[in-house]
This record gives C-alpha cells, structure tokens and sequence, in this order.
C-alpha cells in the first residue's frame, strides 16, 4: 500500500477536484495532518479560527446553539463531506 500525498488526499474531497496541480500543491504545502479522538473539541462555536478542517476518515459531531444558549446536535459530517453554518436543516 503506498501512502498518499497531501496533494493526492485534496484531490479526494469534492471541495478540491477541480484544483490544477499547481493549485493543489500550494494547498498541500500548507497541510498540517493531525488526528482527534473521540470527544476531542475541534473548534468551538463563535471563536475564531484561521484553520480549515478536512475528515479524511470517520466522523465528526457538529454541535450548535441558539441564540438562547439550547444547545444540539446540528450535523454529522463524514469523511470528505462539507459543513456550512448557513446550511438549513
């Protein structure tokens, strides 16, 4: 089994096909592989970040709240799959 780039790992998810090579690779350079374990907080609601987050595998628990404070869950994305808060429900 041959490990794959980060350029080649890109090209798997839907976000980045179209990317030319030269595209990817600038993309790739800056790619930082880290691995979560269940429960691990990623990002928290209303802080800022500079990072984007790419599943390569398993699942990740998406919680939200209200302008009330309720909390819940909101989405489960998966591998390659793609999170938006402006998306409805």
């Amino acid at each position: 089994m041959s490990i794959l780039s980060n350029a080649d790992l890109l090209r798997r998810v839907p976000l980045f096909v179209l990317l030319t090579e030269s595209q990817a690779q600038q993309i790739a350079n800056a790619v930082i592989k880290r691995r979560f374990k269940r429960g691990d907080r990623i990002v928290e609601q209303g802080l800022k970040s500079n990072a984007l987050y790419i599943i390569l595998s398993g699942r990740a628990r998406v919680l939200a709240s209200d302008s009330r404070g309720a909390r819940g869950d909101s989405r489960h994305p998966a591998a390659g799959g793609l999170y938006r808060r402006d998306e409805p429900d």
